[in-house]
């Protein structure tokens, strides 16, 4: 089993003030054997300056993104994003499902009310291998979002991952994926969490 942070955002996120020497740093620190960026509209970004550094350390670095669109707010996963890069304001319908594309829908209820997912719930449902069920900006500002959403998760009968949605290096790993198989490439990841062989851990304390 291994724990890993999936819901992460540098500074190649304008929203973010986590510079990517600070989660090189605090990684290494932490001894974490996985980091895995989700940067919005962009896998690209430091993603080169993060692998190299990484390597060096021998820790594994895995590059998805997040897309934000009618339906809210999706993690994407897999070796070739080139497709899902920049802004995307439908739901990209035609490129999905992907057995190489994982699709977590993120924070479900952050952005949006509950009576409006209760509309699109079960036309995202195909398009999605998971939910993300602990949110850590959630478990900070509101908790009864992530309740919301475990129960969507059930509801859809889909795994309920977590991420920290780290915009700061000390939110980092607040919240995060507990995998329950060896991750030794990226294919592994993105496998893992299709086959839902995942779910969802916090820190004890924010």
């Amino acid at each position: 089993m291994v724990n890993i942070d999936i819901h992460v955002h540098t500074t190649a996120s304008s929203c973010s003030n986590f510079f990517p020497e600070d989660l090189v740093r605090t990684a290494s620190d932490m001894k974490v054997p996985v980091v895995v960026t989700t940067n919005h509209k962009d896998s690209v970004g430091d993603a080169a300056f993060l692998k190299e550094n990484f390597d060096q350390k021998g820790i594994l670095y895995f590059p998805g993104l997040e897309l934000t669109n009618e339906w809210g707010d999706f993690l994407v996963f897999g070796e070739n994003l080139d497709e899902f890069q920049g802004n995307l304001p439908e739901f990209p319908r035609h490129l999905l499902p992907d057995d190489n594309i994982a699709v977590i829908w993120a924070h479900p209820y952050r952005f949006y009310a509950y009576w409006e997912i209760e509309k699109i719930k079960h036309a995202v449902a195909p398009y999605i291998d998971a939910v993300e069920g602990i949110n850590g900006n959630c478990m900070r500002s509101k908790p009864m979002l992530n309740d919301m959403a475990l129960e969507l998760a059930k509801q859809l009968q889909k795994p309920a991952t977590g991420g920290s949605d780290s915009h700061f290096f000390h939110s980092y790993f607040k919240a995060y994926t507990k995998f329950d198989t060896e991750i030794s490439c990226y294919a592994d990841f993105v496998r893992a969490i299709k086959e839902g062989r995942v779910t969802w851990g916090m820190a004890e304390k924010w």
